[in-house]
């Protein structure tokens, strides 16, 4: 099973939009699925930012032990530690925000 979307935001993961964060993934969950939480199964996470109008090269990097925590929190997967693999990634697009690509073990 593979799942993949985009999240239109500013391309900054803090302890302050966390909330805000969760309830997006939240929804995103609702839409692209899984339907249930990933239990007792591996997962491998994919994730690309996408900045607009600056250099990739040049932007914070992002708090990736933050993000998997909100994903978490949304119900993708039951604990952090079924990240398997994951693989972070910057770039520049019209659009701000991230693409996640989750794999899930069979």
């Amino acid at each position: 099973m593979k799942v993949e979307f985009f999240l239109p935001m500013v391309p900054v993961v803090t302890p302050e939009i966390k909330r805000e964060l969760v309830s997006k993934l939240e929804k995103a969950r609702r839409i692209y699925g899984p339907d249930e939480t990933i239990r007792g199964r591996s997962v491998t996470l994919d994730t690309e930012w996408v900045f607009a109008g600056l250099d990739p090269m040049l932007a914070r990097k992002p708090d990736m032990v933050l993000f998997e925590e909100c994903l978490r929190k949304a119900g993708f997967w039951r604990h952090t530690a079924q990240v398997r693999k994951e693989t972070m990634t910057k770039s520049k697009g019209p659009v701000p925000g991230v693409w996640v690509r989750i794999g899930v073990s069979e």
